[in-house]
């Protein structure tokens, strides 16, 4: 068993979550499903990398359709290489559910994954605007390991890296 350890905490308890046990809703096929199990049966290991070179989500904080992998997948690779990963992922609790459940930081479980990790270090909150306002701060912070990465070019607003 391999764990992504976070550098910093942002003032947050940190929690190890298991990939086994973080779920996630994919928009397009709306069941929330066990994220290892998603990876293991939507993408074989060798279709992985291919995987991180395409796609794009609607950021919510900017309103416009972003890249999710390609260059940011790179620059984030880089990055954690240089200085490791530097923020835990934030995760809510559904108490409802008795699940956790994926909010942000696809990029480092994307990572962790590729690279054989089982588990990775997080932010687990139940507050929705809590959690929100966290993701604001992480897409913030991120310019200041980022721009270590030659190949990043910071536009504001081009993509979030988390």
């Amino acid at each position: 068993m391999k764990h992504l350890s976070a550098n910093q905490n942002l003032g947050y308890t940190i929690q190890v979550v298991q990939f086994e046990n973080l779920y996630l809703n994919h928009y397009l096929e709306g069941e929330w499903r066990n994220t290892y199990d998603y990876f293991e049966q939507k993408f074989k290991r060798s279709d992985w990398l291919d995987f991180i070179k395409i796609g794009e989500f609607h950021d919510l904080i900017n309103d416009k359709q972003v890249p999710t992998h390609g260059k940011p997948m790179i620059i984030l690779e880089k990055s954690i290489e240089l200085d490791g990963m530097q923020y835990p992922i934030p995760v809510r609790m559904n108490r409802s559910e008795q699940r956790l459940e994926f909010w942000s930081g696809m990029r480092r479980i994307r990572y962790a994954m590729i690279h054989d990790y089982t588990s990775i270090d997080a932010i687990v909150l139940e507050d929705t605007d809590e959690l929100f306002n966290l993701q604001v701060k992480l897409f913030e912070l991120s310019d200041k390991y980022f721009s270590k990465i030659p190949e990043y070019e910071y536009d504001p607003g081009e993509y979030p890296i988390h």
